[in-house]
Parts: structure tokens; sequence; C-alpha cells
């Protein structure tokens, strides 16, 4: 489990002011594609009938409750050119955000699909989504490339929305890690 928090309480106390950054993968697993990780099809496959993924959201709800956390991000991850499917769709993390207060939901679209811009911002504006997640390693993107990726961070930009991107090394086998090298971010920063 990951934690970014930004509370200043000491290491241990409890601070109402304090969000994580939890849930790189939902309840069933990370996104490999391909059958590389048993627990990406399981999560793949994870149905959430209507009204009943509260029951599911029950353990993480109260692993935050002893950690001290009071609010997560819900972070999807769209794998459509890459690998064929979305790792939990913008519309699922909208209705889990929804109806979860001390869930914050982000969007994700994938930058080498026509009108990846505009979906950011029917994420943002329609959705109700409040950030960005990338994983250009996973996604098959490289990170400068200003033809695909640069018109998707212009309009989070535009909207005021964060971009979490994931950068380094990929734990995905089918991730490229050479696309989300963190110095690939100097030439975006520049531009």
């Amino acid at each position: 489990r990951s934690h970014t928090s930004t509370s200043s309480a000491p290491a241990g106390t409890r601070s109402s002011s304090a969000v994580a950054l939890t849930m790189k993968h939902f309840p069933g697993g990370g996104p490999q594609e391909g059958g590389y990780d048993p627990h990406y099809a399981h999560g793949k496959n994870q149905v959430y009938p209507g009204g009943n993924f509260g029951y599911h959201l029950k353990p993480f709800l109260a692993a935050m409750d002893e950690a001290g956390i009071d609010k997560a991000v819900v972070l999807p991850i769209d794998c459509t050119s890459a690998h064929g499917c979305k790792i939990y769709s913008n519309e699922l993390i909208a209705e889990i955000a929804a109806d979860q207060p001390r869930l914050i939901g982000f969007g994700s679209v994938d930058p080498s699909t026509a009108g990846a811009a505009d979906e950011v911002e029917r994420a943002i504006r329609g959705l109700g989504l409040r950030g960005l997640k990338l994983d250009p390693a996973l996604q098959g993107f490289d990170i400068d490339d200003r033809e695909h990726a640069y018109p998707v961070y212009a309009r989070a930009e535009e909207l005021g929305v964060p971009i979490v991107m994931h950068c380094g090394l990929s734990w995905a086998p089918a991730g490229r890690s050479s696309r989300a090298h963190p110095l690939r971010l100097e030439a975006v920063v520049h531009d």
C-alpha cells in the first residue's frame, strides 16, 4: 500500500487533514494483461452489482481508519491502445466516489486514442472526477510525445486538475520503463 499524506502530524497520530493516495488498483489486483498477473484477471472480471459495492469497500475503509487516513484517491488506468482494456472505467470510479465521500475519484485516458483530451474534459466536467492518472510504461506512450501526450496535459492544465504520473520502474511485466523515465519529464516542463 502506498501512502502519501498532506498532514504535518507526527507519524502514528491521526490528523483530520490527512489525505492518502492509496488504492493503486482497486480490489482485485494490478493491471497486467495477458495472464502475467493472476490478480489482474480476477480484478478485470470482478463484478460489483449496483448498490453492493460498499460491502467490498468495508475492509479497505477499515484499513484507512486503522491507519488514520481520512480520504483516499481512487486511480483507474486506461490501457485501451496498449492492452485493449481499462482497469476500471472513469464512469465506475465516478460512481464509487459519488457513493463514498471518503474516496476522491481520478480519471484516466489513453493519450494514444483519438479525442483523449476531450475525454479528460468529460471525466472532469461531466463525471466530476478531480484529477488524472497516467502510466506511460503500462499505457504504451512516451511522456514527451508532443502529438499525443501534450494535448492531454494541456487539457488537464486548462481544467486546473493534477496529473498523477507513474514514472520510473514499471512493476508490470508488459510495461516499458524507458517510456516513463523521470528525466523525460524535463522536456515536458521546458516545452
